[in-house]
């Protein structure tokens, strides 16, 4: 609210109670900036043609639950139509570079470089460490994907650095 105080933000979650629980125990505030939706983030989308600056998701959290309709080239396609030309998606994927167990995270990556050219990835914890870690996913729409590189330089930001550092060699 602070950094981006006119920012129009949509929040997609199938769990109902969750919005509740984040305003009682994250100090999440209503405000007329913000939009909770209770429905699924595919089907929300496919109802919707509004364009959005920036898309993320967070619905892969787990190994055993995840939502196969939303790893599809289906559903990252329907995505890139509601990003603007200059937008982004990010998305946090839980995976593992050890290669005895990352089947889902190499068929993730390749499903999602396929719909996004202009993917970058990057490891929360180490890129070189193969225990299961939480990865982001970032992608433009079009043009080139160097917006955090761009960032650390303009600021000079010791954390975007940093994150430039975690970012994996995805091809």
């Amino acid at each position: 609210k602070q950094l981006f105080p006119n920012a129009k933000i949509d929040v997609v979650e199938i769990e109902p109670r969750l919005f509740e629980l984040s305003k009682k125990y994250l100090h999440l505030y209503d405000t007329s900036n913000l939009t909770n939706y209770i429905q699924d983030g595919r089907a929300f989308l496919a109802d919707s043609q509004k364009e959005y600056d920036i898309i993320f998701i967070d619905v892969y959290s787990s190994f055993i639950s995840i939502p196969s309709h939303m790893t599809t080239v289906e559903f990252f396609s329907l995505v890139k139509r509601h990003l603007r030309n200059d937008g982004m998606l990010l998305a946090n994927v839980i995976g593992s570079l050890d290669p005895s167990n990352n089947r889902f995270f190499i068929a993730k990556t390749k499903t999602f470089s396929s719909v996004f050219p202009n993917t970058k990835i990057f490891a929360l914890s180490s890129p070189q460490s193969l225990k299961p870690q939480n990865f982001v996913f970032m992608a433009t729409k079009k043009g080139e994907n160097n917006y955090v590189e761009f960032a650390s330089k303009q600021t000079g930001s010791y954390f975007l650095k940093t994150v430039s550092s975690y970012e994996l060699d995805n091809n």
